[in-house]
């Protein structure tokens, strides 16, 4: 019986602290197979293991603060990602996985355009608890691609 892992995964350039107008790529559904034996970027894994610490994926999650979608962005996150990347996106828009992940890529290009993960935690979460639940879940994230990787050869 044929196996396909849906997974969402849109790596967008970001904004750049160079350019006026925010770059982004499209936001495909990839699907893998059994025939099929891609892999993905360090880069997705952490965006993984973030949405995976924040709201156990679940795209309509809302928290207790105010923090919306996959990575529990809250109102003045998505401010400034307007602020800095000249966008109009909507608290609301958080709850949109496509436009959660553009977001936090638009944070990210624009505040960490080298994708350093310490960087990359310290926007979204500055608290050592987090970064230490956000890696633990980056290396169950790279357990579970590594033996996705051993069923799609």
């Amino acid at each position: 019986m044929k196996r396909i892992l849906l997974l969402t995964i849109a790596l967008l350039a970001g904004c750049s602290r160079t350019t006026e107008h925010l770059i982004m790529a499209n936001s495909p559904q990839l699907e893998f197979s059994a025939s099929q034996a891609d892999t993905i970027t360090d880069w997705a894994k952490l965006q993984l293991a973030i949405a995976m610490t924040e709201s156990e994926f679940k795209a309509d999650a809302i928290g207790t603060q105010g923090d919306y979608g996959l990575y529990q962005m809250r109102a003045i996150y998505v401010a400034e990602v307007n602020r800095v990347c000249g966008t109009d996106y909507k608290h609301e828009d958080a709850l949109d996985p496509d436009k959660a992940v553009e977001i936090f890529n638009a944070m990210q290009g624009y505040y960490n355009p080298t994708k350093d993960f310490d960087t990359a935690l310290r926007y979204h979460n500055k608290s050592s608890a987090y970064k230490r639940k956000v890696f633990e879940n980056l290396a169950f994230v790279e357990r579970y691609e590594a033996f996705r990787g051993l069923l799609t050869k």
